[in-house]
């Protein structure tokens, strides 16, 4: 079912005036209005509401802790498409040993994400500090995609071992 132009205009309107009132009532009645919609089976407006509420947050530097993130964030799997959830998308797997990367860095030394084993072996290593400056002056200068100095020849190794003795090499 979907609705027409004008009316989703007229309800991202009304949903916007709501917002903005800087007040917990607000956040309140826009999540209520929300799950009626939810509930009565008219997901193209809730999604009209969503977007709105979205834009808001996206545009804004409101000061007040904003509780309708927690809908965009926490929605019911499959509810709003255009949304996906953080962990559909993160990487589970080292990309230095393929050891368990839920909590990761970024390697200083290129462009891998990396588990707390391999991070605390990059930092411990002796070129750890040039790189870091190395990469902090390509950023000075705008390159902000710099892949990064190189991976010493030895974290590469010390990460092959680590993966053959787990038995995933």
């Amino acid at each position: 079912m979907s609705i027409a132009r004008e009316e989703r205009v007229e309800l991202a309107r009304e949903i916007r005036a709501a917002a903005a009132r800087p007040t917990y009532a607000a956040d309140r009645e826009a999540l209520l209005r929300i799950a009626a919609l939810v509930r009565g089976g008219d997901i193209d407006k809730a999604a009209v509401v969503v977007e709105s509420l979205y834009s808001i947050i996206r545009d804004s530097d409101l000061a007040r802790p904003f509780n309708l993130i927690l809908l965009v964030v926490g929605r019911p799997r499959g509810l709003f498409g255009r949304w996906a959830d953080a962990e559909e998308h993160m990487t589970t797997c080292c990309g230095r040993c393929g050891g368990d990367a839920r909590i990761s860095a970024c390697s200083i030394f290129n462009a891998e994400q990396i588990c707390q084993a391999c991070e605390a072996e990059e930092k411990a290593h002796p070129d750890y500090e040039r790189a870091r400056e190395i990469e902090a002056d390509a950023v000075r200068r705008g390159d902000y995609n710099f892949p990064g100095v190189g991976l010493p020849p030895d974290l590469r190794e010390a990460a092959r071992k680590r993966a053959k003795a787990r038995g995933s090499a």
